[in-house]
């Protein structure tokens, strides 16, 4: 909770206060302008545990969805409520851009697939912080199909699964700031919260194979085609350079 020191008693509430700092590794600099575009000159974008963060205006936060986002001032009077509810919508597709696409494995995750023997792979999907497991549990399903169909068979057992879940936590440094209203200073101190930031991974290891026509499937093979079918139009693709 933020600490107002002063030399005399205000007898109005003045700006706004800093309510917090950015995580360095979850907002870039054109993410944190968003914060100052609403007006609040002295807002920086905020990593809330479990929750994301809105200023109240009043140096406060209002909780809802998990996750990191920029924290918008709500002006005081009315329309608040409506305000607020089109920063979480805006909240909502930011957050859907900054998950980890369907993609090679690399530094922000993505997926890969290798080989064990000739017809057993193991399927590996990492997401960052912003990305459902149910994201991560679709691009390790697509791999696999895709794997089948290139190797020209038509159905994947899954022999073995594996929760590659990790989490990062740590906690942002405090802020003060001081303003001087004619005689008197006041200063709002907000101490460092602490982020807890959740990457969804899966391993699966599978089995493929060929069925011809007419013949029975093993039990539990997924039919490749229909599971690239289904999944692919809906996972996200990386932007067109």
């Amino acid at each position: 909770m933020a600490q107002l020191i002063s030399a005399r008693a205000p007898k109005q509430s003045f700006g706004r206060s800093i309510t917090g700092q950015a995580n360095a590794l979850a907002f870039s600099k054109a993410e944190l302008a968003l914060c100052t575009a609403a007006g609040e000159k002295h807002q920086r974008a905020v990593a809330v545990t479990g929750s994301l963060g809105f200023s109240d205006g009043e140096g406060g936060h209002q909780h809802g969805k998990q996750g990191l986002i920029p924290c918008f001032g709500v002006p005081r009077g009315g329309g608040g409520a409506m305000k607020l509810r089109l920063f979480a919508v805006l909240a909502a597709a930011f957050l859907a851009g900054c998950q980890t696409p369907y993609q090679e494995m690399g530094a922000t995750g993505g997926v890969v697939a290798m080989p064990i023997t000739n017809d057993t792979y193991r399927i590996s999907a990492r997401g960052n912080g912003f990305t459902d497991p149910t994201a991560v549990q679709d691009y390790s399903l697509l791999k696999a199909a895709e794997v089948t169909l290139q190797t020209g068979n038509t159905h994947f057992v899954i022999l073995g699964s594996q929760d590659t879940t990790s989490r990062d936590y740590g906690r942002t440094a405090g802020t003060m700031q001081t303003n001087v209203y004619g005689n008197t200073a006041f200063t709002t101190y907000n101490p460092g919260v602490t982020y807890d930031i959740v990457k969804p991974g899966q391993d699966l290891l599978v089995q493929v194979g060929k069925v011809l026509p007419g013949q029975q499937p093993p039990a539990g093979a997924f039919p490749a085609q229909q599971v690239y079918d289904n999944i692919g139009p809906r996972v996200l693709r990386p932007k067109k350079k």
